[in-house]
């Protein structure tokens, strides 16, 4: 047997084997060290166009200024956590946080069926969901649902994602450290209407809530007031304490009127005094509205209080409301301002007990927009006006907080809420940051054109594979 052993394509061969040896062996190593460095320290490359996992300038400012060790507590197992996009997703973001505060905010997995013994310590996180956070601060905890994160938007075949991942843990951590919180009172004690949604947005802003009885007096520690659609008249006692309570700096009441309030004579002499009536109209919309006439979206109106750079696409939505008069624009040391109003194409229809609405379209008799549906009102304190200033927030219906109407994807008005609260409490430490928006889109094809795009991915396109492999295979062999 005669070998045809050829010493220049062996040693050729021999270092080009070697090379690729070495050069896997460094990619490995590489490899290797980028994990650990990324377990370690959390220090993955955010490449997504939208920087879904960066943290913004406003939470590395918070962050880098913690001074005590805040806990996270994740109810599930990290395996659990890793199963899910989302909870992934949250994860990153955790890790993101204890890396940018140096340590400061660590983060543990508990397992609620192994450790039944955690809730005895945090009973508010008893009957949490799945994946829920439990975040402990120096001050006080707190519980975040994990389905507050992120909600989902379908429209013309895209499927938006919004991750509120950022704004809710960095919310949690500013309420958990704060050495004090604002509180807010819901006015009780007239059949005002459930607005949980409210409840929600207060706390998502670092408040504390709680039922106030006016007759009782406000506490002391209540700075924030709100009257959601009552439907039964107030005393003179409770206005007088709503007024001494507005004749405190920095105090705030924010009422909210109904479709369905009836006249409240004493009520609306007070906020009429404040520059506000509610005539009895219900405000539609057939070219600019929220699946029906009754649900017209609004629009910002230029003012010098609130930044309408937030809204962007979004849309102010108002379920039943009622048109706001202005009585005066100045008057001595009070001044109101509108916020948010109706479009041109808005109208409004008499509300009668006599004759009750039958149709939403525009009718004749039917009162042209646009209305004014959201404003606040401000008065100076003290005998010069330089003690201070208090503030009367107004909406013509309870709805523009509803949970299922705050909820809807593309509604301004939990931004505007935020916006609304943090610029009425100046002193209390908010975050308002944009989720962040992941889209992707519906491939809609027929019957016929998915068996066609399965015989290509899974017949025609590995047998071209294949196929280009044997042809380079047998070219090399016959050099």
């Amino acid at each position: 047997m005669k070998f045809d052993f050829n010493v220049r394509k062996f040693k050729y061969g021999s270092a080009s084997t070697v090379y690729i040896a070495l050069f896997v062996a460094i990619i490995i190593v590489v490899n290797i060290f980028a994990q650990f460095l990324t377990d370690r320290f959390s220090l993955k490359l955010d490449l997504t166009t939208t920087g879904e996992f960066s943290l913004s300038d406003d939470t590395r400012e918070m962050l880098s200024g913690i001074e005590d060790e805040i806990k996270i507590y994740i109810l599930s197992t990290q395996a659990g956590m890793e199963k899910n996009e989302q909870a992934t997703r949250t994860l990153e973001m955790i890790q993101r946080y204890n890396t940018h505060s140096g340590g400061k905010v660590k983060y543990d997995f508990i397992d609620p069926n192994k450790n039944p013994q955690f809730f005895e310590k945090y009973p508010k996180a008893r009957n949490s969901q799945a994946r829920a956070l439990v975040i402990e601060g120096p001050q006080r905890y707190t519980v975040v649902e994990s389905a507050e994160f992120a909600y989902t938007y379908g429209e013309n075949n895209t499927n938006k994602v919004y991750y509120q991942s950022e704004e809710k843990l960095s919310s949690a951590i500013l309420y958990v450290s704060s050495p004090e919180v604002s509180n807010a009172g819901f006015v009780t004690g007239h059949n005002e209407a459930e607005v949980a949604a409210l409840e929600t947005i207060f706390k998502g802003n670092n408040f504390d809530a709680q039922d106030v009885d006016l007759l009782s007096g406000v506490p002391a520690q209540v700075n924030n007031l709100v009257i959601a659609a009552p439907t039964a008249d107030f005393t003179a006692e409770e206005i007088s304490a709503l007024e001494s309570f507005l004749s405190i700096d920095g105090n705030n009441l924010y009422v909210f009127w109904g479709m369905q309030t009836p006249t409240l004579p004493v009520l609306e002499r007070y906020l009429a005094e404040w520059g506000f009536k509610f005539p009895a109209y219900l405000v539609c919309d057939e070219s600019n509205a929220y699946m029906t006439p009754a649900f017209p979206v609004g629009e910002t109106v230029k003012n010098d209080l609130i930044d309408d750079a937030a809204q962007g696409q979004l849309m102010p939505i108002f379920p039943r409301t009622r048109p706001i008069e202005l009585i005066f624009t100045e008057k001595s040391y009070m001044r109101t301002v509108p916020l948010l109003q109706t479009q041109k194409s808005s109208y409004a229809k008499l509300l009668s007990n006599d004759k009750p609405i039958e149709v939403l379209t525009r009718e004749g008799g039917d009162i042209s927009g646009p209305f004014t549906v959201a404003a606040i009102g401000e008065r100076a304190l003290g005998n010069t006006g330089n003690e201070g200033i208090a503030r009367v927030c107004v909406f013509g219906t309870e709805g523009f907080a509803d949970e299922e109407v705050v909820a809807i994807a593309r509604a301004y008005n939990n931004t505007f809420l935020s916006q609304l609260v943090t610029y009425a409490n100046p002193d209390t430490l908010t975050m308002a940051i944009k989720p962040k928006v992941v889209s992707s889109y519906d491939l809609n094809i027929t019957e016929s054109g998915a068996k066609v795009l399965r015989i290509v991915l899974i017949g025609v396109i590995p047998l071209l594979i294949i196929a280009i492999g044997i042809f380079v295979f047998i070219r090399r062999k016959n050099r």
